[in-house]
């Protein structure tokens, strides 16, 4: 049989079983892992982690780190629209300072923001490398002389430099949580301002996710550009960042919600008072209240509020009715009053008796995956992209959305709770380690396994980017579980230590979700009995692929089992199962050669439907499995893939990339429709 290129559970198993011997035998060298803190006096490059009275918040660049907020009254520009492009295939541009540019030569062109460079339809779909971004514009007036300008970036793929009339005003590194900058100091209030970034859509080796060999590109699209909304905000001194709800049934019908408030005051301050008011779905006040405090006398201070509200007849937040409250706070002092607002829900996530429950009732999760790509739009996702993918979901009869594999779109969040679809979100350490699994031949070996997994680099960079993921949107009720690694390196106690570490890192900013990670199967026993990070999560995730890259469909269950007998007490996602399939193919058509996979597959959506279908009925026959997300909603691009029916996408999705339903679509919706009339 002819050798082909090898992927983490794409291989044949004697040669996956020398690689994972190679591997482990490496581990004895590997360096130890020293934990840094996982919350109050965590740092890194342009972070810390700061306490009032035990509750952490994030400083990143000097900022507070805020709450997703649905509504503000401070002064908010948009700046989106047409901006000037230019790519730097040799990056020369921070020498020769384009970020001083006059914007009027040709090298420059048009192009909307958001947006991404490279989609599928581009003329620069292959393109990795910097490009960089311009534009031109006049700031909304100040408010007052006690405001200062803070510039939102909600996504930049993948690393960036921000200019603000030739001075540079931050840099950052991961792309798919916000960048925000205090541009107070080079913002002009009376003329043209020049907005200039630079965006690199290349991964490093401590990037996330991270590079795993000298040519390594992700198992999805490298997208880049600016993808998401920038703003301008003006906001006063004294200012609310972050806000945390947090929801207790109580044994009396009724329910307590417990509100943190953390608010800023930059420099000397007033008396002010604090007020909150609680609406419930129908827009009845269920709680009303406000505090007063003397000020401060100091240069920057952070001050902690707790509310405790109890609601006498709640509506608990579930997929089948997605109850919102609303949550409004206002801080007002003589000089100035700021208000912010926030949609919740009422509702518990625990894991119990080994397994998941939803406000006390067992949740199974009817789930599938979800990449933020569009062959038009590519990672940037307009209202109305968002809106025809998650009606497409409900049209599944899905209740559960993997947001895979890297914090999405705000509009996706805000839609999907408006509409009762339950969300798992995950930063994207994504195969750390394991680029001996991947392409050997063009490894280094210093950067395999733990040397890798436990770089202090790039687990800064994780340590930031998944508080910023769980502060950004702790306050949805529709988040169920955060994800802290998909099919990362994890065999040892190192290993394993790392994956806890993480773990608590999540559960030190929000203890009321369960916490996975995505464990990957290779179907050799010797090998997958030995990972180590499932020990630390409260839910276990098993990414598995028998019938497509390996082993038989029956083969399944049994892995389950054996999966069970090692943790009895948690329950179990199937987080990835599937197979490719060409829309209209059939197993007439014969076999199609392509890369990843050995020669007998067809590409059916015969195929791929059997293969759904029976690997959920394996799971529903075990009362263990709490849910299974299918791999995956839509076909999407990536490199991996050059010779597939489609060449260059990944064809496991269930919908072509077109959104065209495949017959594994159908049939899933018939089995989750079943599963969804059977619940209580």
């Amino acid at each position: 049989m002819r050798r082909r290129a090898l992927t983490v559970g794409l291989a044949g198993a004697g040669v996956l079983l020398v690689a994972a011997v190679l591997g482990i035998a490496y581990l004895a060298g590997g360096p130890d892992f020293a934990p840094t803190p996982t919350s109050c006096g965590a740092r890194g490059e342009s972070f810390e982690v700061r306490c009032v009275d035990d509750v952490p918040y994030l400083l990143v660049d000097g900022l507070p780190f805020p709450t997703d907020f649905d509504g503000v009254d401070h002064p908010v520009q948009a700046l989106g629209g047409t901006w000037k492009m230019r790519v730097d295939p040799e990056d020369v541009g921070v020498a020769q300072e384009w970020f001083r540019d006059d914007l009027a030569r040709d090298a420059w062109r048009d192009v909307q923001v958001p947006s991404t460079f490279n989609t599928a339809q581009s003329d620069l779909r292959d393109y990795d490398g910097p490009v960089w971004y311009a534009l031109r514009f006049r700031a909304s007036p100040r408010p007052s002389d006690e405001h200062f300008a803070r510039l939102a970036f909600q996504g930049i793929l993948l690393r960036s430099s921000v200019w603000l009339n030739g001075e540079r005003a931050g840099s950052r590194e991961g792309g798919y949580t916000p960048l925000y900058l205090d541009v107070t100091e080079w913002l002009r209030s009376d003329a043209e301002n020049t907005l200039v970034v630079r965006v690199d859509n290349r991964p490093t080796w401590t990037s996330l996710p991270p590079r795993l060999s000298n040519h390594h590109r992700p198992g999805w699209a490298a997208y880049g550009g600016i993808t998401r909304d920038v703003l301008l905000e003006w906001l006063p001194a004294q200012y609310v960042f972050k806000a945390r709800a947090h929801t207790r049934f109580l044994e009396d019908g009724r329910a307590e919600l417990a509100l943190q408030v953390l608010s800023r005051l930059r420099g000397e301050g007033p008396p002010f008072r604090l007020s909150v008011r609680v609406n419930d779905p129908a827009g009845e006040v269920v709680g009303d209240t406000w505090v007063s405090d003397p000020g401060s006398t100091g240069t920057d201070d952070v001050i902690l509020h707790d509310f405790r509200f109890v609601v006498r007849s709640p509506r608990p937040y579930r997929p089948d009715d997605p109850a919102l409250y609303r949550v409004a706070i206002s801080i007002e002092d003589r000089d100035s009053k700021h208000s912010v607002s926030f949609l919740t829900g009422l509702r518990e996530v625990r894991v119990r008796d080994g397994g998941l429950y939803l406000n006390g009732e067992p949740l199974f999760l009817r789930g599938i995956a979800m990449h933020e790509d569009d062959p038009v739009h590519g990672a940037t996702r307009p209202q109305a992209i968002v809106d025809r993918d998650l009606q497409l979901v409900r049209e599944l009869d899905a209740n559960h959305l993997r947001l895979s594999h890297y914090p999405h779109d705000l509009r996706t969040l805000r839609t999907a709770r408006s509409l009762g679809i339950l969300l798992s979100e995950e930063i994207p350490f994504y195969q750390v380690g394991t680029g001996l699994l991947q392409t050997p031949r063009d490894l280094p070996f210093d950067r395999f396994g733990l040397r890798q997994l436990t770089d202090p680099t790039l687990l800064s960079n994780a340590q930031r980017q998944l508080i910023e993921m769980i502060e950004r949107d702790a306050n949805n009720p529709a988040l169920v579980l955060w994800g802290v690694a998909n099919e990362s390196y994890s065999f040892g106690e190192q290993a394993g230590r790392v994956h806890e570490w993480l773990a608590e890192v999540a559960r030190a900013f929000d203890s009321t979700r369960p916490v996975t990670m995505a464990e990957l199967t290779t179907s050799i026993p010797a090998l997958d009995s030995r990972r180590t990070a499932s020990a630390h999560m409260d839910v276990v995730s098993v990414n598995l692929y028998y019938g497509w890259y390996y082993g038989e469909i029956s083969d399944a269950g049994p892995a389950l089992d054996a999966l069970h007998a090692r943790f009895p007490d948690k329950p179990i996602l199937v987080s990835e199962f599937g197979a490719g399939a060409a829309l209209g193919r059939t197993d007439a058509d014969g076999v199609w050669r392509a890369e990843r996979v050995f020669a007998n597959r067809t590409y059916s959506e015969s195929y791929q439907a059997r293969l759904v279908g029976e690997i959920l009925a394996q799971a529903r026959a075990r009362d263990f499995v709490a849910g299974v997300s299918p791999w995956v909603f839509a076909d999407f691009l990536c490199p991996w893939f050059p010779s597939n029916p489609v060449p260059g996408f990944n064809v496991k999705g269930l919908l072509s990339r077109m959104r065209e339903p495949k017959e594994a679509f159908r049939l899933l919706q018939r089995r989750y429709g079943e599963i969804r009339r059977a619940e209580p």
